[in-house]
């Protein structure tokens, strides 16, 4: 089961969920949130899969830009602390989603 989380930007009030790094559901497919600075932050698919015994390795976490899935674009990996549309590291935990 993957997770997500829901966040407010104290700066520019911007909110929005973000799954965690390397997060995956059900199907085993492995995510990461990506900014894109066309399409803010996106879930993009890494091309892992776990349930199929594919692992996470130490390449595919240092890489560091992934396909924006809405236009293809590589796009950095969202730092986890910084609001996608503003910059700003304050940021408030506002609630977590589990998907799948």
């Amino acid at each position: 089961m993957g997770t997500s989380a829901e966040y407010l930007c104290e700066d520019c009030g911007h909110q929005f969920s973000a799954s965690e790094d390397f997060s995956y559901g059900f199907l085993g497919e492995v995510v990461t949130p990506v900014v894109c600075g066309e399409h803010g932050l996106r879930d993009a698919e890494t091309g892992i899969n776990v349930a199929r015994g594919e692992p996470i390795t130490l390449v595919d976490a240092a890489t560091t830009e992934y396909p924006c899935p809405s236009c293809g674009v590589p796009s950095p990996r969202w730092d986890g602390r910084s609001c996608p549309k503003c910059g700003v590291t304050r940021l408030a935990f506002v609630g977590q989603i589990l998907w799948d």
